[in-house]
């Protein structure tokens, strides 16, 4: 009997086109502020979010993501960069932490 490996991803994503703020810690950068940047939502989920953007992000840095939430609000929350590849800009998979 084979058993099946279960998929990395175990949350169910949704698409997710919307404009997506984000903040790269100035400790990454080596600055004394953090410097903000925008991204564009791809797919979202309880875990994670993709997202499309014109910086490249290297592996294991940590954001500041500020999603949408009710009318002008804003939810931030932090995310590690778990890879990211060229695609005209850059596509990124962003996991969420806490």
């Amino acid at each position: 009997i084979m058993i099946k490996e279960p998929e990395k991803r175990d949350g169910e994503r949704k698409p997710f086109n919307s404009q997506v703020p984000f903040r790269l810690s100035a400790v990454n950068l080596e600055q004394k502020t953090d410097v903000q940047y925008v991204g564009r939502g791809v797919n979202i989920s309880k875990y994670g979010l993709g997202l499309i953007t014109e910086v490249h992000l290297e592996r294991g840095a940590i954001l500041q993501v500020l999603l949408p939430a009710i009318g002008d609000t804003t939810l931030p929350v932090f995310a590690e960069v778990i890879w990211s590849v060229p695609f005209n800009s850059f596509r990124v998979g962003l996991q969420f932490l806490g």
